[in-house]
């Protein structure tokens, strides 16, 4: 509950201007979300690309949207989620041709 908290707070500072704090989630999540991805694609360069992609949509959403996020470590998840399976999608098409 605390880290949840805690992150909102990021939020609120990050939407006010304050772009640094948002190393501050980047810091917390960056490990976890990582190995999900390379979970996920089985290769690293693929992994390191899709989890910085992945902060990079998740900053513009919080920057471009007033919605309020009730756990940006699901929003990070979802998004790399929906990034790796996008990449394996166009590996198996590409492979199979």
């Amino acid at each position: 509950m605390f880290e949840e908290a805690q992150d909102q707070i990021y939020i609120l500072q990050v939407r006010a201007g304050s772009m640094g704090v948002y190393g501050k989630l980047y810091d917390k999540y960056l490990d976890e979300l990582y190995r999900y991805v390379f979970f996920k694609v089985s290769d690293e360069s693929v992994a390191e690309d899709i989890t910085s992609e992945t902060f990079i949509k998740v900053l513009d959403y919080i920057v471009s949207s007033s919605v309020r996020i009730k756990n940006v470590r699901a929003l990070f998840y979802r998004v790399a989620r929906y990034r790796s399976k996008r990449h394996v999608g166009w590996a198996v098409v590409l492979r199979t041709r």
